[in-house]
């Protein structure tokens, strides 16, 4: 029933088909002593902001947009539209941000502007998934997208307000990370169900190299990078225990070589957590974010679930109350837990984000999203699953 139940939220899940329904996108601002003020909501078009940056002096944000889709997801495709809007790039006015008495004025309404992306980015895209910025030109910024065309990556040029398309191929689903790794250099990962790629993008010869490690292991998505005492990391995501007992995390420091890449982990922390916490309590199926602070390095995971027997009853709800793990380590090999149970909230499967703000440690997590379509199947006493819907239709095989 668990991989079913499990499989049928999956499936629903990439379909489009919404879990709950959207009240619209919001920012908060941060105003020091735990204070927070609503900066930007919006409407139920836009569902959530997956990516900022601070570009042009001020933050640039990127939304999730796209109609409400279908199940099954072959009719989902065919809703996407370039005549219909798409995901938007909002910048918070510059006024706004240059203002030093902004937190004192506790401002409840803020000056938020779409930037006009000149057709670059429309309908048939679902969501801007990156956003970097380059070191030595703080004219340039990348976008990466996902759609239901494949993945893209463009560049926009403050200077001459052009976009470019530096990358677009409909065998990926998805740019889920771009990362400026040495002056100019710019990484970004894809993932996909045809697997995922790691690719560099250098702006003296604006071309496009194919970096992928050759022992990476075969999966669907790479969602996370960060550059650590001179080498990059990368995560391999894992869904299934079919494919492994979790993550694969990677590092090299010499990333033109597809050869050089060497393997931290390959089981998502598994043997870290049952050294340092008894038992394995969680999948972590992926690493959600990476941050470097002082000199250490800091890692926020996705939990799947939790592994069968690994405490409580082994019921859908409490198996799919993993929590997420963050983790800390001074050389990149030898990883310590600092979280183990997601900051002692239920259901709190992943680490979204990190950021350093005048020397604190802002993490930002995210809910299980299984549980509110699991919930509703408990609810209404649903016990088929999109597997076996098809298997009825299709008959006999």
């Amino acid at each position: 029933q668990f991989r079913d139940t499990f499989t049928d939220a999956i499936q629903r899940l990439w379909s489009g088909t919404p879990l709950t329904q959207s009240q619209g996108g919001e920012i908060h601002r941060y105003n020091g002593n735990k204070e927070w003020t609503l900066s930007l909501k919006t409407s139920a078009d836009t569902t959530g902001f997956r990516s900022m940056v601070a570009f042009d002096g001020t933050i640039w944000a990127g939304s999730s947009n796209g109609p409400d889709g279908f199940y099954p997801r072959q009719d989902h495709h065919d809703l996407y539209d370039p005549t219909r809007p798409g995901p938007q790039l909002w910048a918070l006015d510059r006024s706004m941000a240059q203002n030093t008495n902004i937190g004192a004025q506790r401002l409840t309404s803020e000056r938020w502007n779409i930037v006009d992306t000149k057709g670059f980015i429309d309908g048939t895209h679902r969501s801007i998934r990156a956003l970097c910025t380059l070191s030595m030109n703080n004219n340039i910024l990348f976008v990466g997208m996902d759609g239901a065309i494949g993945a893209k990556l463009i560049r926009f040029d403050r200077t001459t307000d052009t976009w470019t398309t530096i990358f677009e191929n409909t065998q990926d689903d998805a740019i889920a990370e771009c990362l400026e790794v040495a002056p100019g250099i710019v990484a970004f990962c894809t993932w996909g169900q045809s697997g995922a790629r790691l690719k560099l993008h250098d702006e003296s010869s604006n071309s496009v190299r194919d970096v992928t490690p050759t022992n990476i292991p075969r999966t669907f998505a790479v969602h996370s990078m960060q550059v650590f005492q001179n080498s990059l990391y990368i995560e391999a995501a894992r869904l299934t225990p079919q494919s492994g007992n979790g993550f694969v995390l990677m590092r090299s420091n010499n990333i033109m070589n597809v050869a050089s890449w060497e393997i931290v982990t390959d089981d998502g922390f598994r043997r870290e957590q049952e050294d340092q916490l008894g038992k394995w309590v969680a999948f972590n199926s992926y690493v959600w974010s990476m941050i470097v602070v002082c000199d250490v390095m800091y890692l926020g995971t996705f939990a799947m679930y939790r592994p069968f027997g690994s405490g409580g009853n082994d019921s859908i709800l409490n198996r799919l109350d993993a929590r997420a793990q963050l983790w800390r380590s001074v050389d990149g090999k030898n990883w310590q837990i600092v979280n183990a149970d997601g900051f002692g909230q239920k259901y709190t499967s992943g680490i979204r984000t990190m950021e350093i703000v005048d020397g604190q440690l802002f993490i930002g997590t995210a809910s299980n999203i299984f549980v509110p379509l699991i919930m509703e199947n408990i609810r209404s006493g649903a016990r088929t699953t999109s597997r076996q819907q098809q298997q009825q239709q299709q008959g006999p095989s």
